[in-house]
C-alpha cells in the first residue's frame, strides 16, 4: 500500500506541478493581456484627446465663418439698401429733370413763336 500511495502522491505532486506551471502561464497571459489593454486604452485616450482639440477648433473657425458671413451679410443688405435710396434718388432726379426739359421746351417753343411773330411783325 506504501507503494500505491507513494505512486499517488507523485502523480498528485506532479499534476500540482502542471497545475502550478498552467496557472503561473496563465497569469502571464493575464499580465500581458492587461498590458495590451492598457496600451490600448492609452492610446485611445491620446486620441480622443486630438479629436477633442480638432473639435474645439472646427467649433472656432465655424463660429468665425458664421460671425464674418453675419458680418458680410448686414455689410450686403446695408449696401443693398443704400442703392435702392440712390436710385430713388436718380430716378426722382431724373423726373426733375425730364420736368425741367418739358417746361424748357414749352419756353422755347413759346420764344420760337415769340420770334416768328416779331420776324412776321417786322415784315408787315
Amino acid at each position: 500500500m506504501s507503494t500505491q500511495r507513494q505512486v499517488h502522491n507523485h502523480s498528485l505532486w506532479g499534476a500540482s506541478v502542471l497545475t502550478a506551471a498552467s496557472a503561473r502561464a496563465t497569469i502571464l497571459d493575464l499580465k500581458r493581456e492587461c498590458e495590451r489593454q492598457k496600451d490600448i486604452n492609452f492610446r485611445l485616450m491620446e486620441r480622443e484627446q486630438k479629436l477633442r482639440h480638432w473639435l474645439a477648433q472646427e467649433q472656432e473657425n465655424t463660429e468665425r465663418m458664421n460671425t464674418f458671413a453675419s458680418k458680410f451679410q448686414l455689410q450686403f443688405l446695408e449696401t443693398k439698401a443704400s442703392l435702392k435710396k440712390e436710385k430713388q434718388r436718380r430716378v426722382k432726379a431724373e423726373g426733375l429733370v425730364k420736368s425741367l426739359r418739358e417746361e424748357l421746351s414749352k419756353y422755347k417753343a413759346d420764344d420760337d413763336l415769340s420770334a416768328q411773330a416779331r420776324k412776321g411783325h417786322r415784315l408787315f
